[in-house]
C-alpha cells in the first residue's frame, strides 16, 4: 500500500515535470534575471565609472543587493514549485529558514569565487577576514529581509 502510494506520487511528479518542462526552463531563466541584471550593472559600474575609487564602500551595497536578488530568485522558484504541486506550501518560518539557507550558501560560494580570483588571478577582492564575514552577513541579511517581505506578503 505504501509502495503503491509512493509510486503514484513519483509518477505524478514525472508527469508534471514532463508537461511543465518548457515552462519550467523558461521560468528558471526568468527567475535568474534579478541577479544577472545586478551583476551586469556592477560590472558596468566598475568598468565605466571605476566605482570603487569613487565609492570605496560600494562593496557593502553590492553584497546586500546581491543577497536581495538571490532571495527574489529563491522565492520565485519556491512559489513556482508550490504552484506545480512539486513542493508543499510551508509555514512562513520554515520557508524563510530554507530561503535564508539558500542565500547563505550562494554567499559562501561567491566568497569562494573571490578567494580563488585573488589567489589565482591576482585580484584584490578580499580585504581580509573582517571583509569576508561582513560580505557574508550583508548578503544573508539582504536575502532574509527580501524573503521576509515577499513571503509575508503572500501568506
Amino acid at each position: 500500500e505504501v509502495h503503491q502510494t509512493h509510486r503514484r506520487r513519483t509518477n505524478k511528479i514525472y508527469f508534471v515535470s514532463y508537461i511543465y518542462y518548457p515552462m519550467t526552463v523558461k521560468f528558471f531563466f526568468k527567475s535568474l534575471l534579478p541577479p544577472i541584471v545586478l551583476f551586469t550593472l556592477h560590472v558596468f559600474a566598475i568598468v565605466l565609472f571605476n566605482i570603487y575609487s569613487v565609492f570605496p564602500n560600494f562593496d557593502i551595497l553590492m553584497h546586500f543587493l546581491g543577497g536581495c536578488t538571490i532571495g527574489i530568485t529563491a522565492v520565485m522558484c519556491y512559489r513556482q514549485l508550490v504552484t506545480m504541486s512539486m513542493l508543499p506550501r510551508l509555514p512562513l518560518w520554515l520557508s524563510l529558514f530554507f530561503l535564508t539557507a539558500i542565500v547563505a550558501f550562494v554567499a559562501v560560494g561567491w566568497e569562494w569565487a573571490e578567494y580563488l580570483a585573488d589567489t589565482y588571478l591576482g585580484t584584490f577582492m578580499q580585504a581580509g577576514l573582517r571583509d569576508t564575514m561582513g560580505d557574508l552577513a550583508l548578503g544573508t541579511w539582504g536575502g532574509f529581509l527580501t524573503g521576509l517581505v515577499l513571503l509575508w506578503k503572500n501568506r
